[in-house]
């Protein structure tokens, strides 16, 4: 696991240091910089080989188009940006540089500055050590796409989960089970979550489908799923059920709405993740109901809880509930969660960022003002 990281130079980052948990959660207004963190870890996975070497930063790939120099350097950085990263007792230094010339005046391309150490596996590797979800995933469609033969970066869903109805269906037809999962799955039991709500999640067994679709109904009461693939048609089908009692047909993911498409790919996600690789999730709230929000964050929760690292991007107050109510039940230890609250200082273009933790019965070490405050703001108001 990586253990702390120090970035410098990079857009809003001018100089900040993350001690990190298994759970990391970033939280704050937009343009604060919580995107710029997540940005670095992906400008550094796209730029190194599957051995985890860096010869520059490319900051245009596939998982994060940065554009130019001058777009993503502080303003004094000095045309350079650094990484530390300290993964158990090793510390990593990582120094890339836009160098100018006549011909390429602004590089889309950061030159190392030296020899550079290798990339902590939880980032270099391919395959399910590594899966990104941005933010815009794929939503309600009639059919969706195969997965490709190539490992993509972003992880075997790709980074807009557009692969999860074929990864879930070839899933089922495999009777694949989910990989070092079978300690995380015997914590989420009705005697483990009966203090976040009454409904039974006993999880019996560990094949990918029946999980997920358990998962699944955990967070939207009464939905399910079924994935199929047409190898012929190169194309996988989704089907949807909300329905308690079972006797409903599926139907299409057109008629039902973004919820079920936005989640289903996080639950796949975390399934499909090595127990020691990284996952990243942007907004996991999007198009979720209140409840179904406070449930995908106990899930993150018990997703991180025997090794996966994880990075959360929100918005939603419900999710960091969910959180702490996962700690409060020993779903995750407490000081496996770190939240990060990023703030701007528009004096200096920078971002500052506060680390809040949780105690054991879920309240935070600190409450500053901003942190999901605005109900109470508008209450007091009315």
């Amino acid at each position: 696991m990586i253990r702390s990281i120090t970035l410098s130079g990079f857009k809003s980052l001018k100089r900040l240091s993350f001690d990190l948990g298994k759970l990391n959660i970033l939280v704050g207004a937009n343009a604060s910089g919580k995107s710029s963190f997540l940005q670095t870890l992906l400008l550094l996975r796209q730029s190194s080989t599957p051995e985890g070497l860096i010869q520059s930063l490319q900051l245009s790939g596939e998982l994060f188009e940065g554009g130019t120099a001058a777009d993503v350097l502080h303003p004094e950085a000095e045309r350079r940006i650094d990484v530390e990263i300290a993964e158990g007792a090793a510390i990593s230094q990582f120094q890339f540089e836009a160098l100018r010339s006549d011909t390429d005046p602004n590089p889309r391309t950061l030159v190392a500055r030296s020899a550079l150490p290798k990339l902590p596996i939880e980032l270099s590797e391919r395959g399910n050590w590594f899966s990104y979800l941005n933010a815009e995933r794929v939503g309600p469609r009639v059919n969706y796409p195969l997965s490709p033969n190539e490992a993509k970066l972003s992880g075997v869903l790709g980074k807009h989960g557009e692969f999860t109805t074929a990864y879930l269906a070839r899933a089922h037809a495999s009777s694949a089970t989910v990989s070092g999962w079978d300690a995380r799955l015997n914590q989420l039991t009705f005697s483990q979550s009966k203090n976040i709500d009454p409904a039974d999640v006993t999880l019996a067994q560990s094949q990918m489908v029946p999980v997920a679709n358990l998962l699944l109904g955990w967070i939207i009461p009464g939905a399910t799923f079924d994935a199929s693939e047409h190898a012929s048609m190169d194309t996988a089908q989704l089907g949807f059920t909300r329905d308690a009692t079972g006797t409903k047909a599926s139907v299409r993911p057109t008629h039902i709405g973004f919820g079920l498409s936005y989640v289903l790919p996080i639950i796949a996600a975390i399934l499909s993740t090595h127990d020691a690789g990284t996952l990243i999730v942007e907004n996991p709230e999007a198009h979720l109901h209140p409840f179904s929000q406070s449930r995908i964050g106990s899930l993150l929760g018990l997703a991180a809880k025997d090794g996966m690292q994880t990075f959360v991007e929100t918005h939603s107050d419900h999710l960091v509930n969910g959180v702490r109510l996962a700690v409060k039940n020993n779903l995750i230890a407490a000081s496996d969660v770190r939240f990060f609250f990023f703030e701007k200082n528009p004096d200096a273009d920078s971002s500052i960022v506060t680390t809040l933790t949780v105690e054991e019965d879920g309240s935070l070490s600190d409450w500053p003002a901003g942190f999901f405050d605005q109900i109470e703001n508008d209450l007091a108001r009315l």
